[in-house]
């Protein structure tokens, strides 16, 4: 724009007779541009005019006709298929994992599912007892011994300390068949054997004779336990008191023997139950106050000696065949019970 404008400018000069001036803007100058002399300068074109005329005009720069369809751009580069991806290779199957491992037997446990076989016994740490009845049980694991379970079982063979765990030692006793056993002040030791301080391990005990008293033990050392310190029951302590139940409670051989029962009772059939006064039913002398009963006159009779009225409890005291007998006093018959007649001043006989 500003090439035309100031071209423009040049030839309104010229045309007002300044021809003949050289022009200050370089690139125009006078007269025909064909001229060698008179070429136009960087930027101008020596162009004809409508007159016919040629000068130097500012190069017209043709700007490329704005295409009227975009070019069509590349065909679009076909992208390949979605290249399948491989599914994620699917999980192997679970690998079982195998449970804490499990000792075997004669090692450390805590329970029975610690060991690998044999049950979890007593011992520092536990120990998997595997029972057995000889070596050939305990192939995989050493001897069969009574150790310290007090019962054969599969031992650790040792030459020493060695080869047990910690808190075992090697119990050589038998050099040939010298087994791992624990230290006997922490698992003790079984029936008949005491525990030595300073080899730990487990000895036949030593028996020191004293007097036997009833505890369970056998104080004089003669292999018999209480013997002599026992009651008449076969137990410690004194023979337990009969009581009215039915029951040899004093392991005389006698029941309820002697068994108390308040005043006016007395123990029949294994409880205590109410006496029959003077003349009264009966079936058994013990049902008696007076503790006879003849069973030969109707319903029973509770026999009691007196020596007058006052002895039989509101009843009438009667001579009788050997001595002097209390009667129930009556009026009329119905006053005397099934069995029995009224003799008014008598009382009821048989």
């Amino acid at each position: 724009m500003r090439a035309r404008a100031l071209g423009a400018a040049l030839w309104a000069l010229w045309a007002l007779g300044c021809q003949d001036q050289a022009p200050v803007v370089a690139g125009l100058v006078a007269g025909d541009c064909r001229e060698a002399a008179r070429a136009c300068a960087s930027g101008f074109s020596c162009l004809q005019e409508a007159s016919g005329a040629f000068a130097c005009k500012p190069t017209r720069v043709e700007r490329d006709a704005a295409p009227t369809t975009p070019p069509a751009p590349d065909a679009a580069v076909e992208i390949d298929a979605a290249v399948e991806i491989d599914a994620a290779p699917e999980p192997d199957a679970a690998v079982e994992i195998d449970a804490a491992p499990r000792s075997p037997g004669a090692g450390p446990c805590v329970v029975d599912a610690d060991c690998a076989e044999g049950t979890c016994e007593r011992a520092p740490e536990g120990f998997c007892a595997v029972r057995c009845e000889g070596d050939a049980d305990c192939a995989t694991i050493g001897l069969c011994v009574e150790g310290f379970l007090g019962v054969a079982a599969c031992h650790i063979e040792c030459k020493d300390a060695l080869d047990c765990r910690a808190g075992w030692f090697c119990d050589d006793t038998n050099p040939e068949r010298a087994t791992c056993q624990p230290a006997c002040e922490q698992q003790g030791c079984s029936a008949g054997f005491m525990c030595d301080a300073v080899t730990q391990r487990c000895v036949p005990e030593v028996c020191v004779p004293a007097p036997e008293v009833c505890n369970g033990v056998d104080d004089d050392c003669d292999t018999a336990v209480d013997e002599g310190a026992l009651n008449a029951c076969g137990a410690c302590g004194d023979v337990p008191a009969e009581a009215c139940n039915g029951r040899d409670d004093d392991c005389d051989g006698a029941v309820d023997d002697d068994a108390p029962c308040r005043a006016g009772t007395r123990c029949a059939g294994g409880r205590c139950v109410e006496l029959v006064g003077p003349a009264g039913p009966c079936a058994a002398p013990e049902e008696c106050a007076s503790g006879e009963c003849n069973v030969a006159l109707p319903g029973g009779f509770c026999r009691q000696e007196c020596a007058d009225n006052a002895d039989c409890a509101g009843g009438l005291c009667v001579a009788g065949e050997v001595a002097n007998v209390c009667v129930d006093a009556c009026e009329t018959v119905d006053d005397c019970r099934a069995g029995w007649t009224c003799y008014p001043g008598y009382g009821c006989l048989p």
